[in-house]
């Protein structure tokens, strides 16, 4: 099992700001918390950035195509902040994978009293 956590923004995109919450530091913030959690459960777990830079798209899925190595179990997780009214947890699973994965999360998720708004795959 690995899992790669893409803090989003970074850099010269910085989100939403309200106050003195800034969401790309907000997104890199949570990222390492849930990094560091990981790594001590012993889960073999990678940050896409661990610092404030800007990347593009393109730049985010080659950093995460470099961490997976074939045969690999991974779960890539994006922190973000929403900017509509919804709160919890969108899961993205890919289109070659079946939805196992995402509903056990989903109903993992739900028993901790978090929200999943919904599990879903992305065709773009």
């Amino acid at each position: 099992m690995k899992v790669i956590i893409n803090p989003s923004l970074g850099g010269n995109d910085t989100g939403s700001i309200n106050g003195t919450l800034i969401e790309k530091n907000y997104n890199l913030e949570i990222a390492k918390k849930i990094y560091d959690n990981l790594k001590q459960e012993g889960i073999d777990t990678f940050l896409v950035r661990d610092n404030d830079i800007t990347l593009t798209d393109k730049e985010r899925l080659e950093i995460v195509n470099s961490l997976i190595k074939p045969g690999d179990n991974v779960i890539v997780l994006t922190t973000m902040l929403s900017s509509g009214a919804d709160s919890g947890s969108e899961i993205i699973y890919a289109l070659r994978d079946t939805d196992n994965l995402a509903i056990q999360l989903t109903n993992a998720i739900n028993k901790t009293g978090l929200n999943v708004i919904k599990y879903y795959q992305l065709r773009d």
